[in-house]
């Protein structure tokens, strides 16, 4: 699926990353041996970056390298994320104490995940914890979405730094058409990002838009 990274691949039209805990799924997932490697299924319904991945979006990260993941959950996506950046860094933000204690548990085997049970509104909170990062990844539902993304990109993103946006639009407005949030979103995103990509994660997510952002 991605030249520049060969721990993510397309295999009979299904995603799949390479394994980083051999032997272990995360969250039932098929593990399947290719050229006697061993990787783990990614479920496209279970994971917006997979969906975006589907797309034709060439995924950038390399295996060393660092990301801000906030929203990150039970650690779905990001232990796929984990698989893909084998000798990086993934600091994994999340609110809600239930699905945290799943995440953190993972963390167990994979030492290159840093899970920090934080907001992610407020990130002056942890801000000597989190590095410059090469890419910021966001999958939260909150009505202030994107003002979020832009303080912790202005505080952790490097220059040219890539954030991958999964916007939520009926968390920002549940009145509003499709067409009037992605309008007022993208206003509001030009502020401080290029928009290198955008997708509708339809049919895999509905009423989802996936965004790649450089920081301007």
């Amino acid at each position: 699926m991605d030249e520049k990274n060969a721990n993510v691949i397309k295999f009979n039209k299904n995603l799949y990353t390479r394994n980083l805990v051999n032997n272990q799924s995360v969250y039932g997932e098929e593990l399947k041996k290719i050229n006697n490697v061993e990787y783990r299924f990614w479920d496209p319904y279970r994971s917006k970056l997979a969906s975006l991945l589907l797309t034709g979006y060439e995924l950038p990260f390399k295996d060393n390298s660092t990301i801000l993941y906030l929203g990150a959950g039970s650690g779905t996506t990001v232990s796929h994320i984990s698989d893909i950046v084998k000798n990086g860094e993934i600091y994994a933000i999340e609110l809600s104490s239930t699905p945290f204690l799943k995440l953190y548990r993972m963390c167990n085997n994979r030492l290159n995940i840093y899970p920090l049970l934080a907001d992610a509104s407020m990130p002056e909170r942890y801000v000597k914890f989190i590095p410059e990062v090469d890419f910021l990844y966001q999958d939260i539902s909150q009505m202030d979405q994107v003002d979020i993304l832009i303080k912790n990109a202005i505080l952790f993103l490097k220059k040219r730094g890539i954030a991958i946006f999964m916007a939520k639009l009926k968390s920002i407005s549940s009145v509003e058409s499709n067409e009037s949030i992605i309008e007022r979103v993208e206003e509001h995103l030009n502020n401080r990002f290029h928009i290198k990509y955008k997708v509708d994660l339809s049919p895999y997510e509905k009423d989802h838009i996936a965004y790649a952002l450089e920081l301007k």
